[in-house]
């Protein structure tokens, strides 16, 4: 079977090329995180400041963390993406009698092997990133002057173990859902969920959610009288609020988007993409979701700044949370290529009604547009949201807090989110047109 499966990863290499690149990413951020960590552990030990020591221990932690969770949901979308694309491969070898649970076991087997390889590749990238973040630790006293990112063999192992758990963990709904649908929808490449799996994955996220509430109510409910560090309770808040919103994103996008698409504009591309985004509400979800992250991040974070909290600078928030937000950017270019192949499908079906190449483009840019519209919203919800609650719990007033938001920085991030969806399809197309994919197509039949 070991044979079996590296001979299959290499016949599917390109499958699993952007979950590698997601992977990379990944692995470098929290290989130069283990990297600073040392560094900055050797550093105090050599200085005698233990304070220094268990501050560089704590932000390593913090950024780790954040990083697996912004991987955990891109990876998701990626590894789900690469499964639509094996599913005939699926099907044939459950036809000619695999057992499901071998099936899943060389796939997951794959993914593991994806995972580790990212993590142990990134860790050539270790040390550069972590001097790229190192001055920005020092500016916000996180770290002591002089100290130099160090990385050890064990470190690197560690990565390689996390990234690949991070993977493994992402891809086993996805793969466990394509090894319980029916071998002849999957020979056909159709998406085939029983509607026992849809709702019980439909109660799962229900459960969540309710859980994100609860957390926020029981933040908002604490009486402020009585709590020595309030305003860990206004971070909690906020976090709260920003897991509700990325737990309901694959339901509230879709309806947004149909939104969008019942705006008065008389745009025959702006019809068909609003359309095509709502009615690819799987597709839409995961390419609004990494970006979703982004947004709410910032806006998250900088808008403590308009609730009093002293040092949020740019240095700390890309020291903190540049890494994940990296993920999560990088998450969201991968998603858009790897649905390049549907949209191709889908603009050869248009060409065959009479469109032409440019009219694709444009409807092409209008998809950005749209995703970028539904992440700028989701994320000025998560915006809004953790301000509120921060106000309402330190019993401020909301007017002066809300004007004081981040609305700058959130504009700067959901226009770099244009540019890049906008770029990210039209490259997309550019570089492997719909003509071509008719043409291949008549020549197949």
């Amino acid at each position: 079977m070991i044979h079996f499966l590296f001979a299959d990863l290499r016949a599917n290499a390109r499958v699993w090329l952007w979950t590698f690149v997601v992977a990379l990413v990944c692995g470098t951020a929290v290989s130069s995180q283990f990297a600073l960590m040392r560094g900055g552990v050797s550093a105090a030990e050599a200085t005698g400041d233990p304070d220094m020591k268990e501050t560089a221990i704590t932000v390593a932690v913090f950024v780790i963390v954040f990083v697996a969770i912004s991987a955990l949901a891109v990876l998701t979308s990626t590894i789900r993406l690469a499964m639509e694309l094996r599913r005939r491969d699926i099907g044939l070898w459950r036809a000619l009698g695999m057992a499901p649970r071998r099936v899943g076991t060389i796939l997951l087997g794959e993914l593991a092997i994806v995972g580790g390889a990212g993590g142990i590749v990134g860790c050539v990238l270790a040390i550069p990133a972590a001097k790229v973040l190192q001055p920005m630790l020092v500016s916000e006293n996180v770290a002591m002057p002089g100290m130099q990112p160090e990385l050890s063999v064990n470190d690197g192992a560690w990565c390689a173990v996390i990234v690949a758990a991070t993977c493994f963990v992402s891809g086993w709904a996805a793969i466990r859902s394509s090894l319980r649908a029916p071998e002849a929808g999957l020979l056909r490449g159709e998406e085939v969920r029983p509607l026992r799996r849809a709702i019980v994955g439909m109660l799962f996220r229900a459960l969540l959610v309710i859980g994100a509430a609860a957390g926020l109510i029981a933040t908002l409910a604490v009486d402020s009288s009585q709590v020595d560090d309030i305003f860990s309770v206004v971070t909690g808040s906020g976090f709260a609020v920003l897991a509700l919103v990325i737990l309901l994103t694959p339901w509230v996008s879709p309806l947004i988007e149909r939104l969008l698409g019942a705006l008065p504009i008389r745009s025959v591309s702006w019809h068909v993409a609003t359309r095509t985004c709502a009615a690819e509400s799987g597709r839409s979800s995961a390419t609004v979701l990494p970006f979703t992250i982004a947004i709410g991040l910032t806006g998250l974070f900088f808008g403590w700044k308009a609730l009093g909290a002293s040092g949020v600078t740019p240095a700390g928030m890309f020291s903190l949370f540049g890494p994940a937000l990296i993920v999560a950017w990088v998450g969201g270019v991968a998603v858009i290529a790897m649905s390049a192949g549907r949209r191709r499908r889908d603009g050869a079906l248009l060409i065959a009604a009479g469109a032409r190449e440019e009219h694709l483009f444009t409807i092409d840019l209008s998809e950005g547009i749209v995703h970028t519209l539904a992440a700028t919203l989701a994320g000025l919800t998560i915006t809004l949201g953790s301000l509120l609650a921060g106000t309402y719990i330190f019993g401020a007033e909301a007017g002066p807090v809300l004007a004081d938001g981040p609305w700058l920085q959130v504009g700067v991030i959901a226009a770099a989110t244009l540019a890049t969806a906008c770029i990210a399809v039209a490259a997309t197309r550019a570089f492997a047109p719909a003509s071509a994919t008719l043409s291949a197509l008549r020549t197949a039949e």
